[in-house]
């Protein structure tokens, strides 16, 4: 039958600090058991258990609830990479990522942003 969802999360909450404690060795042990209790593949496994968890923040915008996950850090050498000028000042980027989360990070349909933007303009 295999763990519900909650508690796969709390299995996970409990083996990541006895994860990253761990040494090489033991780590392949704990990561044979918890693949064996949970049913994840190895490698998601090893992504769960060592990385660390995302903290959402809650904030309320137009009388609902919209959570935020806090920014990536952008690479300093990310345009050096590049070929050609910048498209989007950081500004630009910071306000697409708030509407971006405003939709619940579905923005790929061109209405869906389209009905909500004179609410999020002001009425333009």
């Amino acid at each position: 039958m295999g763990l519900k969802r909650n508690e796969k999360q709390v299995v996970t909450r409990e083996y990541r600090s006895r994860y990253q404690k761990a040494s090489k060795k033991e780590k392949s042990a704990i990561l044979a058991e918890f693949t064996r209790l949970t049913g994840y593949h190895r490698k998601s496994a090893v992504r769960l258990l060592s990385g660390k968890p995302v903290r959402e923040v809650l904030i309320y915008a137009d009388g609902g609830a919209v959570k935020l996950k806090p920014e990536k850090k952008r690479a300093v050498n990310r345009m050096a990479n590049r070929k050609g000028k910048r498209m989007y000042t950081d500004e630009v980027i910071a306000a697409l990522r708030l509407i971006w989360n405003f939709f619940w990070n579905k923005c790929g349909r061109k209405r869906s942003i389209r009905r909500y933007w004179p609410r999020l303009c002001g009425g333009r």
